[in-house]
């Protein structure tokens, strides 16, 4: 199973204050049947450094989940907030 909307990265915007209890998040969704988390810190983030941030913070969390043996891979995303029509 995959989670698609989860504020799992730490140190973002509505994400988590440190790594472990990001960690601690994934193995409780581990338990639950969930394979991969899609992390969805906001956007916009400020431009290129923020997207490479991102991806800095995702391959961060991968090291972590796989040192601590958690099988779940996080994958990059952003979560876009639409005004009005």
């Amino acid at each position: 199973m995959i989670d698609l909307h989860r504020h799992i990265l730490p140190g973002f915007a509505d994400g988590q204050p440190a790594m472990a209890a990001s960690l601690k998040i994934a193995s409780e969704a581990s338990k639950q049947g969930i394979t991969s988390i899609i992390a969805a810190p906001h956007h916009p983030i400020d431009s290129e450094s923020g997207y490479n941030a991102i991806l800095d913070s995702v391959r961060d969390m991968n090291e972590q989940l796989k040192a601590s043996q958690i099988p779940v891979e996080i994958l990059p995303g952003q979560g876009t907030r639409i005004h009005g029509i």
